[in-house]
């Protein structure tokens, strides 16, 4: 993962309630965005149902994954006719440049991990005491 260029180019995504997702989730709009950023990503993440627009976006296919687990069945069945391998216990995935986070806490684990993986440990555990934040660094916890 360290291979990654030296200017990172992160596509974040954050999640919101459900109710606020699904009314997203048909926008085209919003769905060839995802698309065409994605292409010139290093880092295509997500928090929380956030994972359901990459997923209908068709970003996750054959990727493995997670979201908040409240939303599971619903982000689970936002596939666009793809494969995604939904992982029900974990605060984030990674595979490749795809990291996707279950809820928000998760998510600020995750965005530590992604600085540790561009700009080493030492820098993540810097932010994480500077922010008085205890950094859950398990991914599958």
């Amino acid at each position: 993962l360290n291979s990654h260029s030296s200017r990172p180019r992160p596509l974040p995504l954050a999640g919101n309630s459900q109710s606020s997702a699904k009314q997203r989730m048909n926008n085209t709009g919003i769905l060839e965005f995802i698309r065409k950023q994605d292409r010139g990503t290093t880092w295509t993440t997500s928090v929380c149902t956030g994972a359901a627009l990459l997923a209908k976006a068709g970003v996750l296919a054959d990727r493995q994954a997670t979201s908040n687990k409240a939303a599971h069945q619903f982000v689970s069945s936002q596939h666009a006719g793809t494969t995604i391998h939904w992982q029900g216990k974990a605060r984030w995935v990674a595979d490749g440049k795809y990291v996707t986070s279950s809820g928000v806490s998760a998510g600020t684990d995750m965005a530590l991990w992604l600085v540790a993986q561009m700009y080493g440990r030492t820098r993540a555990e810097e932010i994480a005491k500077v922010a008085e934040y205890t950094w859950n660094d398990d991914a599958s916890n």
